[in-house]
């Protein structure tokens, strides 16, 4: 077990595979992170998400453990780490688990005309899957109607779809699966059986008629039912002597079929609801046309109702659009639903097929992957190696003359920033601006040596993401804190002179509007003398002696201030002259120090709690201690990059050559 220091604390190294092994035994305290968002990580999408085997969107110990179990005891040779080309010989055959990944990976390769490769990329699995997601049979046992089929068999297909929907295969077509087969043939049975009784005399008294009387008696039931009951509603009120309640008179459209009598009896003489009148004249003949009474009603409810629970019976849906010699041919013990179902089962082997398929394909990503991952989680060497770019950095950022490499992905900038505030990083707050159908991102990049420069919101740069394509990226918020020590040593001088040059610029603003102000009251009148308005009055007599007094007044004025300080300067100069020159550096240099040395030790201590954890912590990291970043360590991170050893370098400025010429 390879224990090294790096950035203030112990972390295992790993060099290979094999050395993975020391991570399963290691105290998940004692790595550097113990879970992270798979959001956060730049690799292959497919191996996160075979890591991420809760599918919470994020990985933990314990998967990765699982996923170095997995991979270890599958691999007989563990030489082609970081590889995505995996050896067949590889392979631990020795375990039913390596034999059944060799045969799936002999097998790929033949139905690809590989047979002769010695190892399998992850391309040919790839290509392999693609293949079978075109085809009919891919695994998610749903039968598109494809044209290749046996015609019964798609038109089997067809029909069934148009009864219960169909589902959707892997490649996004309509088909069906085996659960829908059995609900059709179900349906179909049913409705074969139904459809039977349609010949039964006892379910057809009137023949081929029966439909025809038995949807003009349900049209007219409801309201001959009602004429009964207020029948004998009147027939009480007759036999008690009493009189009915007298309701308002009701529009034609509420009006009963026919008014109530005592006698029970309907006659269309005396009057038939115009709305009744056609079931009424399909069904009057029953009874020999005329008036009906409840005896003969009864005698023809007796003969439909039979028909009536057998259309009740009827199964619903589309079933009656396929016509019943085709449902015969589907319920057939040897017809198109067995080969049917051939093909589903043989669907169901094309998925453990792809089952195996994609456990070669974990393997070989695993082979790729995990060495890398677990240098970016159990231990940090790959993030802080500035030859390498770590699985947490999402580019580099060049801006304002440097590069900054570590860059993380934030979600939430407000909550990023209220988590990194404890980092004691500058931070860059950066929008990647996509191109085409890109995901909008927004980064977080740390400023670790320099100096703040021209840094702030809304400067632009470019970022680089880590295959090489350049994207436009704006500074959209800053995370300010102390970058180098010189930059907090000169911060305060920094300040007073920023202090004092505003002062100094707002004395201006203020002097020249001034002056712009007298300036256009003098312009207004000349103006307005020019226009013809009044002339101002004269003025007052003896102007002469007056002018003379304000330039005697002016000239002992200036003369006293000038008195004044040139009798300052000459007691300043008096008393510097009397100062000894150690004695006015000491002073000096007293001040200096007085103004520097408490900003310098609240830099240094800032610098030193510098925490390149909180700034992953800020993007749902779990990081197990701190991650110091020494002073002297920044320009791991953040580098201005040197001038070519073979570029020949000119002192002269250029500018000045320029300038030569344009005289």
């Amino acid at each position: 077990m390879d224990m090294r220091k790096l950035g203030g604390g112990w972390q295992l190294f790993l060099r290979d595979l094999s050395s993975l092994e020391h991570a399963l035994s290691l105290d998940e305290a004692l790595w550097v992170a113990s879970s992270a968002p798979i959001s956060a990580l730049a690799a292959d999408p497919v191996f996160l998400a075979n890591l991420d085997t809760d599918k919470n969107g994020r990985v933990h110990v314990a998967e990765v453990r699982a996923a170095i179990r997995w991979t270890l005891a599958r691999l007989s040779d563990r030489s082609a780490a970081g590889s995505d080309a995996l050896p067949l010989s590889h392979l631990d055959r020795a375990i039913p688990e390596g034999e059944h990944l060799w045969l799936t990976a002999v097998q790929v390769l033949n139905n690809l005309d590989l047979g002769e490769a010695q190892a399998i990329t992850l391309q040919a699995v790839r290509d392999r899957q693609r293949i079978l997601a075109d085809d009919t049979a891919n695994g998610d046992g749903v039968i598109p109607p494809s044209p290749d089929l046996d015609p019964e068999v798609r038109a089997l297909i067809e029909d069934a779809i148009l009864v219960t929907g169909g589902v959707r295969d892997a490649s996004g077509r309509t088909g069906l699966d085996e659960p829908g087969l059995d609900a059709f043939l179900k349906v179909g049975a049913s409705w074969l059986g139904w459809s039977e009784g349609a010949g039964d005399r006892d379910l057809a008294p009137f023949g081929d008629d029966t439909p025809a009387l038995w949807a003009a008696w349900g049209e007219l039931r409801p309201a001959v039912e009602d004429h009964w009951a207020r029948c004998a509603e009147a027939a009480w009120h007759q036999a008690s002597g009493t009189e009915p309640q007298v309701s308002a008179p009701l529009p034609l459209a509420q009006l009963p079929i026919s008014p109530a009598a005592p006698s029970q009896r309907l006659d269309p003489a005396v009057w038939l609801h115009p709305r009744w009148e056609q079931p009424w004249a399909r069904l009057s003949p029953l009874w020999g046309g005329g008036a009906l009474d409840r005896p003969a009603w009864e005698r023809l409810c007796v003969a439909l109702l039979p028909f009536d629970r057998w259309q009740a019976a009827r199964p619903s849906g589309k079933i009656a659009e396929v016509p019943s010699e085709r449902l015969r041919r589907w319920l057939a013990p040897e017809g198109p639903a067995e080969a049917l179902r051939d093909l589903m089962r043989g669907d169901a082997a094309v998925a453990r097929e792809l089952n195996r398929v994609a456990e070669l394909e974990r393997l070989i990503l695993n082979q790729r992957w995990l060495l890398e991952f677990a240098n970016n989680f159990v231990n940090f060497s790959h993030f802080y190696d500035p030859d390498r770019v770590s699985l947490v950095e999402r580019g580099a950022l060049v801006i304002d003359g440097r590069r900054h490499t570590l860059t993380v992905r934030v979600e939430d900038v407000a909550a990023h920033k209220a988590i990194a505030v404890g980092s004691r990083l500058f931070l860059l707050y950066t929008k990647v601006i996509p191109r085409g159908d890109e995901a909008p991102m927004t980064v977080a990049a740390a400023v670790t040596s320099g100096t703040r420069g021209h840094l702030e919101r809304g400067k632009r740069g470019v970022f680089v993401l880590p295959g090489g394509e350049i994207r436009d990226a704006e500074v959209v918020d800053v995370l300010e804190n102390p970058i180098s020590l010189w930059e907090a040593i000169a911060a305060p001088f920094t300040k007073v002179g920023s202090l004092i040059s505003g002062l100094l610029e707002s004395f201006s603003r203020s002097r020249e509007a001034q002056i712009e102000g007298v300036i256009r009251a003098e312009a207004s009148s000349t103006e307005a003398q020019l226009q013809g308005l009044p002339k101002p009055p004269p003025p007052p007599e003896e102007p002469t002696t007056q002018k003379v007094g304000a330039l005697r007044d002016t000239l002992v004025g200036g003369g006293v201030a000038l008195a004044a300080v040139s009798s300052s300067f000459a007691y300043m100069a008096n008393t510097l002259t009397s100062i000894d020159l150690v004695q006015l550096g000491s002073i000096v240099a007293v001040l200096v120090l007085g103004a520097t040395v408490p900003t310098v030790i609240l830099a240094v201590l800032k610098l030193r709690a510098r925490n390149l954890g909180a700034v992953l912590e800020g993007s749902g990291w779990a990081i197990n201690h701190p991650m110091p970043l020494p002073r002297w360590a920044g320009s791991i991170f953040t580098r201005s990059p040197a001038l070519p050893r073979a570029a020949r370098r000119t002192r002269r400025d250029q500018l000045a050559e320029y300038l030569r010429r344009s005289r």
